[in-house]
């Protein structure tokens, strides 16, 4: 049968050694052995092969620059917005939050769209054109600062770098996912009703309609995602809220500031209402929040 069925790899039979047999029933079954052994040597070897890949992946030298930990110095540039948070105010939440040390390099709004902006692209340093961009410079001589762009992807990868996931469950990170991705949509529509729109009757029906909605639709996904008596998830040693978490705070937070959200409406979402009064108490949020008014 072995002698029989296509095998999907070249085997030199030639290898297997010159015995004679007795009979053509012997030598057959003594190929038969030795096939199976070969078969299960490669086998065992392509095994180790995919392990060791798994394990050292193959890295381009410009890959190799972006591999940081938990010694990286890291320097987070973004606008200078004051009070207000923005798609870099969630990702500075998440790292006080987890008391990951940084360095803050802030940029006008005037001199990010005179030069900076056109400096990041041409430098390669962002090729989207966009902030926040955290600098992680390396202790290795041979590897160039790594330039780390998009807010969650960030604030994730940062997360594994410095062991906030160590022990979490694949679904305590899928949550933080969950709800940092439809967070996206509700970002870009605050960003557009705060600052670009022209019509106060717009504003006034995002205020008065949109927003309800949009606190409605994350108060039932933290009802029925988290796992955590109030965030969606902690980290297994510090218990502290990650970047799904981070990220809803400080929109909610930024909403209030902006005069979209009264803060006293807050209350009519529970746990929303919960895990924003939590994040703000976090004492090294609180610090921060503080020293901007």
């Amino acid at each position: 049968y072995l002698l029989e069925t296509p095998i999907a790899f070249k085997l030199d039979l030639t290898k297997l050694g010159e015995t004679k047999y007795c009979n053509p029933s012997d030598k057959q079954k003594s190929l038969s052995a030795s096939i199976l052994t070969k078969i299960a040597i490669e086998q065992k070897q392509a095994q180790n092969h995919r392990q060791h890949n798994s394990l050292h992946p193959t890295l381009t030298r410009q890959n190799k620059t972006m591999m940081i930990n938990k010694a990286s110095v890291l320097k987070f540039k973004y606008l200078a917005l004051g009070g207000i948070g923005g798609r870099g105010g969630a990702q500075r939440f998440f790292l006080l939050a987890n008391d990951i040390p940084f360095e803050e390099d802030l940029v006008t709004g005037s001199d990010w769209g005179a030069s900076e902006k056109a400096r990041v692209v041409a430098s390669g340093e962002n090729p989207c054109g966009t902030v926040p961009i955290i600098y992680a410079s390396n202790l290795d001589e041979e590897s160039a600062p790594a330039h780390l762009i998009q807010h969650i992807a960030t604030a994730r990868y940062l997360a594994r770098v410095h062991g906030k996931t160590q022990g979490l469950s694949p679904y305590e990170e899928y949550v933080q996912d969950l709800v940092a991705d439809e967070y996206q949509g509700w970002r870009s529509d605050w960003v557009h009703h705060a600052f670009n729109t022209k019509s106060e009757d717009e504003k006034a029906t995002y205020k008065t309609e949109k927003v309800p909605e949009y606190l409605t639709k994350f108060e039932e996904l933290y009802k029925k995602y988290k796992t955590h008596e109030i965030y969606l998830s902690v980290s297994s040693q510090e218990k502290s809220p990650l970047w799904g978490d981070a990220a809803v705070f400080g929109l909610v937070r930024d909403h209030i500031l902006t005069g979209l959200l009264p803060q006293e409406d807050v209350a009519k979402y529970p746990s929303l209402a919960a895990a924003y009064q939590a994040f703000g108490d976090i004492p090294s949020v609180k610090a921060w929040i503080d020293s901007k008014n």
